[in-house]
C-alpha cells in the first residue's frame, strides 16, 4: 500500500482552519482509496520529523499545508522544512510534493524537479481563501469550496489517475465551486478561479501514485463523493457534515436565519 505524508501544522488562523480538513477529511478519503495517510500534526510538523519520516520509501506523496515563499516551505511555527538547494535530494526523489503554500511554485518546485521530484503543484502567487470566523471549519461551507476543490488532486491520485489528469480535475473543481458561489459572492468566485490559475503543475504529468484500480469500496458508499466505509454511523456523519449541512447554508434557508448563521447574503 502506498503512503502519503500529510503535513498538518496548526498554530495560526490559516493552518488552524485547514488542519481539521487535512486530518478528518483528506486522510480518511485517501485511506478509503487504499493510500495510507501518515500524519505529522501540530508541533510535530517540523523539518526534523518530516525528514525522518521520509526515510520510509513507501511514502510517495507529500501533501498538507504550510506557509512559504519563493524558495521556502514551512511547517509548525514557520519551521523551515524545505529550502531550495538545502535539503537532501532523496527526501523528494520520485515523489509528489503538493502542499498548499504561497509562492513555492516560483523557486522551490523548479528546484525540486531539478533534483529528481516526480511531480508536484506550486502556487506562483499568494494563495488566498475565505472562511467564516467562529464557524467549525468542517461545517464552514465557504471554506469547503477551497478545501474540497484542492483535495480533488490528492484524491484523484489515490484513484489511479496520473498527476496531469489529477491536476486538470482539481482545476475543474475550483471552477465548478466558483460557478456555485458566483451569484452569492463574486469576489469569492474570482478568488477560487485565481487560485486555480496560479496553482501550476511541475514535473512529470504521467507520474502515478498507485498502479491499477483502487481497492474494493466499503459496504456503504457516499452518493456524492464515493467515500466508503463499513460503518453506517460513520457514513451518516460524513453525509451530514460534508454534504447536507454545507449545501443548506447558502440556498433555501430564510434570509434572517442565514444572517444569524453568518452565511453570505446575496447582494
Amino acid at each position: 500500500m502506498p503512503k502519503a505524508l500529510i503535513i498538518a501544522p496548526c498554530f495560526e488562523i490559516a493552518t488552524q482552519e485547514w488542519y481539521p480538513w487535512l486530518v478528518y477529511y483528506l486522510a480518511p478519503q485517501l485511506k478509503a482509496r487504499g493510500v495510507e495517510p501518515v500524519l505529522v500534526q501540530g508541533d510535530k510538523a517540523t523539518r526534523e520529523n518530516v525528514w525522518k519520516l521520509l526515510t520510509d520509501e513507501e511514502i510517495r506523496a507529500i501533501l498538507g499545508v504550510g506557509h512559504g515563499n519563493d524558495n521556502v516551505y514551512t511547517g509548525q511555527n514557520y519551521d523551515e522544512i524545505f529550502v531550495s538547494c538545502q535539503y537532501p535530494s532523496e527526501t523528494i526523489r520520485n515523489r509528489c510534493f503538493a502542499p498548499v503554500s504561497c509562492l513555492v511554485g516560483r523557486g522551490l518546485l523548479p528546484d525540486m524537479v531539478e533534483k529528481g521530484l516526480g511531480c508536484g503543484l506550486g502556487e506562483i502567487t499568494v494563495y488566498v481563501f475565505y472562511f467564516q470566523p467562529g464557524v467549525d471549519p468542517l461545517q464552514d461551507w465557504v471554506l469547503a469550496l477551497f478545501t474540497k476543490s484542492e483535495f480533488v488532486y490528492a484524491i484523484s491520485l489515490a484513484e489511479g489517475k496520473t498527476s496531469g489528469e489529477a491536476h486538470a480535475a482539481m482545476i475543474k473543481a475550483y471552477y465548478d465551486a466558483a460557478d456555485k458561489i458566483r451569484d452569492i459572492d463574486p469576489e469569492i468566485a474570482y478568488t477560487l478561479e485565481a487560485d486555480a490559475d496560479n496553482r501550476h503543475h511541475f514535473g512529470d504529468p504521467d507520474w502515478k501514485l498507485v498502479e491499477g484500480p483502487p481497492p474494493a469500496p466499503g459496504k456503504y458508499i457516499c452518493p456524492w463523493c464515493e467515500w466508503s466505509t463499513d460503518e453506517p454511523h460513520l457514513m451518516k456523519d460524513h453525509i451530514w457534515n460534508m454534504h447536507i449541512w454545507p449545501e443548506l447554508q447558502p440556498c433555501w434557508l430564510p434570509r434572517f436565519i442565514r444572517k444569524i448563521l453568518g452565511c453570505p447574503i446575496k447582494r
